[in-house]
Order: structure tokens, then sequence, then C-alpha cells
């Protein structure tokens, strides 16, 4: 998908033409961009100043390259384009503010091979942009370089070193959890970290909520019973401490819910066990880190004091493990039964308070009902008003709905006869008899101003007026004959207008008839005439239909027929 995304920016794109110097000729300044990448600090030899440092020396010793900008990539992969400074660089050359960029060789440009190819061989000709990598001597003004088969072959190479390197890293990080010499990052809630031993030692100030935990859940307390506790308790929350070890902020919002608690109830930790591999993470591909499978996991038992003895511990696993499977098994059956619930008005259904979009929730009468009886909307409310919770049956809503369009179907077709009469001009509104009668005027001014003007001549020869006068009153008619008629012209402009509104509210009409005999609403029906549904928390409801505008014409039209 990204690869498809620059493209289409690229398509976009134009930029000044790049002029590359040749021997012989007067040398040409290009602005060069210095682009440095590094993931890990190996040591001298690749320290990220070490590369900026190779590539500003290059620039300098080549006369017609100077230096624009350097963008500076560290502690980011080759294996994806996504980089702050690499996409500010390309920013830049498509703003065609650089036209050179110089890397120190190919793998620190991307260790992608068809993204890197995508780059050198589309991307940046097309943008008339001169690529350069010192160590590979490549320089893309060269046409020997643009058709080498080597820059592709590094380009694999790279890619494959990247697929080497992650592999390797995945299986030392593998080796030194299977041998427990992994050394513990952060502490878990209820623990800290002895980093002198390396080994997780109990909080006496969180260790005792862990314990109520799940002492609560052995009870039979739900996990969002035990939340609501908590919370009354004052008890701050894992994010709590969290954010104070790492500096960060605490929304006053941060309260303990029912999935922090069956995060906590899940977590072997509490049973004295270490446990690695729970999210993995594919380096080269780049791809978002996951939940492993549990018998992926790798774990190490009795590393350290347990807050939970392993016999509860794998109670309350038991016991969650069976809510689990109890609501799954609810959950599939409630599914064909949720199929006949649904949605009549999606994303129609407002709240006339706060303008949101009310939500659609299906439910069943009675707490152990197993069938679901109907369904609602209902207002969650955005913080705008305090009269914004209303909620809405959707039977009774569909009932008001249905009956307003049957009203607005009767009314359309009634006035069906009336609008042919109206086209066919035995009928005539009173803003088509205005016009008419605006025309008929305004012709009759007209022809009255074209005799007048054709009578100065006349006048003239008889003495009746002077030359002077003659001139005057020729351009004084032929600047009224030129209104008049624009006049004219306008009030056509409105008549015509008004045929055409009468032809929508025909086709309208026509087009309506097939609902006339209609008892029951139905989601052709919805999609067909409903546009918005406002409801408020008074009850009252008002209701938009996509053929408004036309309603409108049609009342307007039928209004004072002679």
């Amino acid at each position: 998908m990204a690869r498809k995304s620059r493209r289409k920016k690229i398509e976009e794109v134009k930029t000044e033409a790049v002029f590359i110097p040749e021997v012989g000729r007067d040398v040409v300044q290009i602005r060069a961009a210095a682009y440095a990448r590094l993931s890990v600090d190996k040591g001298d030899d690749e320290k990220i100043e070490t590369q900026i440092e190779l590539i500003h020396q290059y620039i300098e010793g080549h006369p017609e390259l100077t230096l624009a900008d350097t963008y500076v990539d560290n502690g980011y992969s080759g294996t994806s384009f996504d980089r702050p400074e690499f996409n500010r660089l390309m920013e830049d050359v498509k703003a065609g503010r650089i036209h050179c960029i110089v890397v120190k060789d190919l793998s620190r440009f991307g260790r992608d091979f068809l993204e890197t190819g995508y780059y050198l061989e589309t991307v940046l000709p097309h943008l008339n942009v001169r690529f350069i990598s010192i160590n590979d001597d490549f320089d893309s003004s060269r046409e020997s370089d643009r058709n080498s088969i080597a820059v592709p072959i590094k380009n694999i190479i790279n890619e494959l070193y990247a697929k080497e390197a992650s592999k390797k890293q995945t299986v030392y990080f593998e080796m030194c959890s299977k041998n427990g010499n992994r050394t513990i990052e952060r502490g878990t809630f209820g623990y800290d970290v002895d980093r002198t031993n390396n080994v997780l030692v109990v909080n006496p100030l969180t260790a005792p909520y862990v314990r109520i935990i799940f002492h609560w859940f052995l009870m039979g307390y739900t996990t969002g019973m035990i939340a609501r506790r908590l919370n009354m308790l004052g008890a701050r929350t894992p994010f709590y401490y969290k954010a104070i070890e790492e500096r960060l902020a605490v929304p006053e919002t941060d309260r303990w819910t029912y999935d922090r608690v069956s995060t906590i109830l899940r977590n072997q930790t509490y049973a004295g066990d270490t446990v690695y591999g729970k999210r993995r993470k594919i380096l080269y591909k780049n791809v978002d880190a996951y939940h492993a499978r549990q018998e992926d996991w790798i774990i190490h038992k009795d590393t350290h004091e347990a807050l939970v003895n392993r016999e509860d511990f794998e109670k309350v696993q038991e016991m969650m493990d069976s809510t689990s499977r109890k609501m799954k098994a609810e959950k599939t059956a409630l599914t064909e039964q949720r199929e006949k619930f649904t949605d009549f008005f999606p994303k129609k259904v407002c709240c006339m308070e706060c303008g949101g979009t009310m939500l659609y929730s299906r439910y069943s009468r009675g707490k152990y009902c197993e069938e679901l009886n109907g369904a609602v909307y209902w207002c969650k409310g955005n913080g705008v008003s305090k009269e914004c919770r209303q909620k809405i049956h959707e039977d009774y809503l569909k009932v008001i709905v249905m009956d307003q369009i049957r009203n607005l179907v009767k009314t359309v077709c009634d006035k069906r006869k009336l609008l042919k009469q109206i086209q066919s001009g035995q009928s005539s509104p009173a803003a088509v008899t205005a016009l008419r009668r605006s025309v008929s005027d305004l012709a009759e001014k007209l022809s009255h101003t074209v005799g007048a003007r054709e009578s100065l001549y006349e006048n003239l020869q008889e003495g009746i007026i002077d030359q002077e006068e003659y001139r005057m009153l020729k351009e004084h008619y032929i600047l009224e004959e030129q209104s008049l008629k624009k006049e004219i012209a306008d009030v056509e402009e409105k008549k015509r207008a008004v045929m055409r509104k009468l032809g929508r509210c025909l086709e309208l009409a026509e087009h309506l008839e097939e609902f006339m005999d209609r008892q029951e609403l139905d989601q052709e029906m919805a999609r067909e005439f409903i546009d918005r549904i406002y409801v408020s928390s008074s009850g009252k409801i008002e209701i938009r239909f996509t053929c408004g505008d036309v309603f409108a014409d049609l009342a307007e039209l039928t209004e004072d027929v002679q």
C-alpha cells in the first residue's frame, strides 16, 4: 500500500530540471543533500559522525556540488523507509530544493531490495534527482552506472544481510531467554527490579493490590466489580507508576478498568515465573510486534517470590477460561439473532442537542434472556450538553418514519395530475404567471423604445431636434434597449428554471408511484428517502428527506395555481 501511495504522489510532483555538468563545460552548482543513517552504533568505523564527515568531504571535493542540507536518521532500520529525516529529505526533493542525494553506501539509503530499487530506478529519475553512493562508486549521472547490474545485486545482498542479522538477533534473544541470562529491563506492577542480581523483588506498596485482586476474583467478584472497588479505594493504576518512573504525564481520567484487572489475573509473573517471548517482531520485515501463541512462550519457573500461590493462580486461569468459553458460546449463539436486527438507518440517526450520531444497540428483555428482542438508538453524549443521553427504540422510529414517508409519497403523487397540467399549459402557478406578465411588460417597453429610436432620424430631418439632441437621445435609447433585452433574457432564464423544477417534480412523482402500495418500511425505502433523522431529549423527531429540495419546489409550483 505504501508503495502505491508514494507512486501517486510522485506523479503529481513537478520539479526543476537538474543540470549535470559535462567535461569541457562551465561548472553548474547542484544543490546536494547529505543523507546518513545508522541503526546501531558499532564502533568508530560505524559512527554516524563518520558517515557525515565522509559525505561532507566528498561534496567539498566536487566543485559542481554545493551542500544544501544534512539529513540524519540515527537509530532507524534500513528495512523501512518510514524515517523522519528521510521523509523530510523527500519532501525537499519534491519541492525542488534538493537536486542530488549523496550517501556513504547503498545500505545507508535502504536495505529493502524492492523499495530501494523503486527509488533508484523510478522515483529519483522521475524527479530528475542525481544519486551518488560513495563507497559503491555509483553516480546516476553516468549511463554506465545506471545500466549496471551491480547495483541491484548489492541491494539484494543488503536485504539478505538485514534478514540474517534479524535471524541472528532472534536466535540470540531466544538463547539468552532459555538460559535465563536476559537482563530484566523493567519491573512489573507489584514488583521492582533488583539491578544488581537481575531479579524481581516484591514492591511493598503495590504488591498488596495484586494479592487482593486475586483474592476478590476467587471470592466470585467480576473484573468490573474489582475495578470499581479499586477506584473507590483510590488505588493507583499500573500506568501511574510507569508514568512516574518514565516522567510521563498522568491523565485525570486514569482509572482501573476491567481489562487492566484481567491483564493482572492472566500474568504468570505473579506465580513466581519469568515469561519471555509473549510478543514477537520480525525485524527485517519491519512488521509490528504481535502476540505469540502461548505454546511458543519461554517460561522459567520459580525465578522470584510469588505474590499468589501456584494453586490459586491456576484456579483463576481455569475460572477465566471458563468465563471466556461461555462468553464465546453466547456470542456465537446470538450471531444469527443479531442478523435479524439490521440497522435500518446506519449513521443517519443524530442527537438534536449535540449533533452526534446516535449508537445502534440490540437488547434483550430480562437479565437471563437468551434471545434478542429489539434494538435502540442512544446518544452517548459528547460533553456539549447534559441533555443528550436520550434513546429511542428502533421499532417506534420505523413507525414514525414510515408514516412520514407515506405522507410524502401521497402528497407528491396526488399533485402529479396538476403538474402535468402546468407542463402542458392548461394551468399556471402564480410564479409562472408573474414571469409571463413580466416578459410581456418588458417586451412592450422594448417595442416602444425601438420605435422611439427609429423615429429620431425623422424628427432630426423635420427640425424637431438638433444634431446634438439626436446623438444624445440615440445613445439613451440604445442603452435602454440593451437593458430591456438583458432583463427579458433574465426573466426567460427564470421561466426555464421553473420548467426544470417542474420536470424534476414530475420525475419524482413518477418514481414514487412504486412505493404507493407499500405498508411496511424496508431498507430500500430508508436508503431512498432518509438523509438524516434528528431526535431530541423532549421526544421531538425531525426527519430530513433526500428529496427535500424537490419537495420544496413542488410546494412552490403548486401554490396559487390558476
